[in-house]
């Protein structure tokens, strides 16, 4: 009996350090780099880069924007999170200012490729949104 009530309480202990694991989340997104300004800003920017064609000075500017505004909107998000009101307009001004700066750093071809770029990640978005309940609707088949 004592080897019973020893084995359900290692079980225990063992799933919840499995769970509270630090590294991936929901669908084995990493949450150190979600949660990190530094390493998403350094992503977009290297992203930019390879789709603008930035150069070093840009480059440089452009990552500054980008951790400014990761951790402006994280701040907003932080203190206006219940205020849905008020974030939207927080919100909306850190991406004028964003977007005012972006003109301001990058050629008209560059300008011309964001936009491009943008609106190719807006319409993949659906498709992304149903592969992703597609595979969640395969996973829960092969459970049942």
């Amino acid at each position: 009996m004592k080897n019973w009530k020893f084995l359900a309480l290692m079980f225990a202990v063992a799933s919840t350090v499995a769970i509270a694991q630090p590294g991936t989340g929901h669908r084995g997104h990493k949450g150190g780099e979600k949660a990190n300004p530094e390493a998403r800003a350094t992503k977009m920017t290297e992203t930019m880069t390879k789709k603008l064609a930035l150069t070093a000075e840009q480059r440089e500017k452009v990552g500054k924007l980008n951790l400014s505004r990761i951790t402006q909107m994280k701040e907003v998000k932080k203190v206006y999170g219940e205020d849905k009101e008020s974030f939207k307009a927080k919100v909306k001004a850190i991406q004028e200012d964003y977007r005012k700066e972006m003109k301001a750093t990058l050629t008209a071809e560059q300008l011309t490729k964001l936009k491009e770029w943008r609106k190719e990640l807006q319409a993949n978005r659906p498709q992304k949104a149903e592969r992703m309940r597609n595979k969640d609707a395969e996973f829960l088949e092969g459970i049942e």
